[in-house]
Parts: structure tokens; C-alpha cells; sequence
């Protein structure tokens, strides 16, 4: 063992050598701790944020494919509606020559399933049956009916109960948005060919409150030439949402609140005011309107006479009562996003007026009348809206034509 005179002077003690390290405060430790911990709690939440959202889109667009998948199934088991077709309503309608537009031959939209002929209704011969009479409807959507429903608009009933006691082909010729000033042209054109023996004619008279009427002398009829079979298929260019039926179906079944819908409706009246050449409003019933409606009813009374058939007007009924009901006011103010200069006073006399002309017209040529109107303006149970009918109204209006096909049959 050395001697402790061997250490050299102000030598300490032989000891390892190491660094003096300086200790944390206790609170700085756990704040640092608690950091870290935060750290990967908040890693944590996101990834686990992110799995939830990756499971709930996952889980969104299985729904989606499972739910058009099932508006699918649901058209091809109840409605013979192909799996992978996509209907399109502008797929109903071609344009001849002229561009007049017709219905395209075994198109489908919804529960609309056009014939062989383009018309709605079951399949019929381009040419009568022998010992059959052939009843023609001429009108717009009123007489087209609703497109969720099938059979249930007034031609497809008059064919059902008629055809039990007699040999009857019913030819629904209408479609939606026809002005009662087209129905002269198409007839002369091209619905003559399909011979029928009467012809039905229930004009959507609102029409003529519209700022888009053709002014002028009617354009030259042109007979079409067309052939069903050369008329050239749809071209469906819509994207893959537009495509969707059960989308389609969500926005049939969706229903804007009534408060929402008239601030909405009173918004576009005003932007389509603002756009008229003449924004003024109707003060009065407009008797103008009333003589074209006058001059076009007479030129398709002879344009039907002069093919060989017989006409028949019909009285336009609408919902409401003249002047107007309180109840009535939602139903007028709708109808004016489509005649924005006539209030919802006017619009309600004019209705009524013009049935009187159609009525004048009717003795002044000597044909037929079957008095929608009077049967049935005002009956609120009778309509959905302003114009079109439930299925009571339906019902309603089959009853006065065969009423009026089993007289004239005496």
C-alpha cells in the first residue's frame, strides 16, 4: 500500500473520475412526460380519426352501390325494366323533319313504358283493326299522366272499362309541355296517319297566359315521312350521377317545405319578370289570349274533320275556384313561375273564361263537348295540384268520356 508522502502535493485521493450531471425538477420531468403522452394520444386520435372516416366512406359507398343495386332490382322485378339499362326522359322523344317531337317506340322512363307507336298504353297496329273504333287523346301532361304511376291516367282507364264491351284501341298521343297551339301542328303532321275514328281533345289552357306563344301566322304543316323504324336512337351523354336511378328517387320523394317553396317560387317570378320584354302585369284577363285560343281550337277542329275523324273538346278543369280561395293560393302561386305576368287572380278568371270559350267553340262548330269543368273545377280532392289529377280525378274524368262514347255509340 503507498505511502501517503508517494501523492504529489494537493493530489486527492485516488477515485474514478466522472461528470457532475445536473438533475431536472420534478415539475419539469412530468411536464415533459406529460408532453410526450399528449404526442402520441393526439397520433393516436388521428389515425383513429382517419380508420373512422376510411370505415364510414367505405360503409357510405356500399350503401350507395347496395341501394342502386336495389332500385334496380326493384325495376326489373316489378316494372321488366332491364338491370343495366339507364332511362332518361329526354329518351322518350325524337324530332322528325320538321322538329316536331314525338314519342321514340318502346322507350322507358320511370313507370312510362311508350308502345310500339311511341304513345303511352299498350301495344297497338299502326293500322285500325277491322270492326274496332280508334279513340285518339290529344293534351299534355294532364293527359300523359303521372310518370310514377302506370295505368292510372284517364285515357289508359277509358281503355280498360271500354275494351270489356266493345272493341276499342285508345291511342294516348299526348306528352307533358304541349301548348294547345302545337296540337294542330303535330296532328296535321304526322298523328293523322294513325286513322283514328275520334279524337279527344283536352287543351292545357294556362298556356296561353305564357310570354312564350308563338306570334305570327302557324308555320306550314309538313307532313313527316318518317318511318318508326328509321327513327335513330338515343345518345345518352349524362354522367354516371344522372345515371343513378336511386338518386332519382330521392329527389322524387323529396318535398321542399311549403314556407321554403313560396319564398323560392316568389324569388324566380321576380327573376322572370325582370327578363320579359314586358314585365307589367296582367290587370285584366287578357282577351287576346282568349281569341288565339279561339282561331286554334277551329283550325284543329277542321284538321281533325278533314283527316276523316271526329273531335271531341274538353273543358279544362283546374283546383281551384274563381275568385280564388285562401286554400287555393299555394296552387296558383306555383302555376305563375310559368305565367309570371298573370297574378293569382287572373290566372284563376282566365281559367274559367277559357272554358267558356272552349265551350262557345264547341256549339259555334257544331262538335261535341264533354264539360270537364263544370264537373270538377273547384274539387280540391280531385287534384295534386293546380292542374293535374289525382287518381280520384282520373277516375273521374274516364267516367264523362265513356259516358259520352256509350251516347254517341246509341
Amino acid at each position: 500500500m503507498p505511502h501517503p508522502s508517494s501523492f504529489g502535493r494537493g493530489a486527492s485521493p485516488s477515485r474514478p473520475r466522472c461528470e457532475i450531471v445536473h438533475s431536472q425538477k420534478p415539475e419539469e420531468a412530468r411536464n415533459e412526460a406529460l408532453t410526450v403522452e399528449n404526442q402520441k394520444n393526439k397520433r393516436s386520435s388521428i389515425h383513429s380519426l382517419a380508420r373512422s372516416l376510411l370505415a364510414a366512406l367505405a360503409l357510405g359507398a356500399v350503401a350507395l352501390v347496395a341501394g342502386e343495386a336495389g332500385a334496380r332490382f326493384d325495376d326489373w322485378l316489378f316494372d321488366d325494366m332491364p338491370f343495366l339499362d339507364n332511362p332518361a326522359y329526354e329518351a322518350l322523344y325524337f324530332r322528325d323533319e320538321s322538329s316536331l317531337r314525338y314519342g321514340r317506340p318502346g322507350a322507358r322512363w320511370k313507370k312510362v313504358r311508350l308502345n310500339n307507336l311511341g304513345m303511352r298504353g299498350i301495344e297497338v297496329s299502326p293500322e285500325p283493326r277491322e270492326d274496332c273504333r280508334r279513340l285518339m287523346f290529344l293534351g299534355a301532361s294532364e293527359t300523359f299522366g303521372e310518370p310514377a304511376v302506370a295505368g292510372n291516367e284517364y285515357p289508359a282507364r277509358v281503355a280498360l272499362h271500354i275494351s270489356q264491351g266493345a272493341c276499342v284501341e285508345v291511342l294516348n298521343a299526348s306528352f307533358p309541355g304541349i301548348a294547345p297551339q302545337s296540337l294542330n301542328m303535330y296532328y296535321a303532321s304526322r298523328l293523322h296517319q294513325f286513322r283514328p275514328d275520334t279524337v279527344y281533345v283536352y287543351p292545357s289552357t294556362h298556356f296561353y297566359l305564357s310570354e312564350r306563344l308563338p306570334r305570327g301566322a302557324p308555320k306550314p304543316v309538313v307532313p313527316s315521312t318518317l318511318a318508326l323504324n328509321e327513327i335513330p336512337p338515343y345518345e345518352d351523354n349524362r354522367g354516371p350521377l344522372e345515371k343513378s336511378r336511386l338518386l332519382e328517387r330521392l329527389r322524387d320523394s323529396a318535398e321542399t317545405p311549403a314556407f321554403l317553396q313560396r319564398q323560392n317560387n316568389r324569388k324566380l317570378i321576380a327573376k322572370l319578370l325582370a327578363s320579359e320584354p314586358d314585365p307589367t302585369m296582367f290587370d285584366r284577363i287578357p282577351a287576346e289570349r282568349l281569341e288565339l285560343l279561339a282561331q286554334d281550337m277551329r283550325a284543329l277542329i277542321k284538321s281533325i274533320r278533314d283527316s276523316g275523324a271526329e273531335p271531341v273538346l274538353m273543358t279544362h278543369a283546374v283546383r281551384v275556384t274563381a275568385p280564388p280561395r285562401a286554400d287555393d293560393m299555394d296552387d296558383l302561386a306555383a302555376m305563375r313561375v310559368y305565367v309570371p305576368r298573370a297574378t293569382e287572380q287572373i290566372l284563376a278568371e282566365f281559367e274559367y273564361a277559357a272554358a267558356d270559350v272552349i265551350r262557345d267553340i264547341a256549339r259555334e262548330t257544331n262538335t261535341r263537348l264533354i264539360d270537364v269543368a263544370r264537373e270538377i273545377d273547384g274539387r280540391r280532392d280531385l287534384f295534386i295540384d293546380l292542374v293535374h289529377f289525382a287518381p280520384l280525378g282520373h277516375e273521374r274524368v274516364s267516367s264523362l268520356i265513356i259516358e259520352d262514347f256509350e251516347e254517341s255509340a246509341r
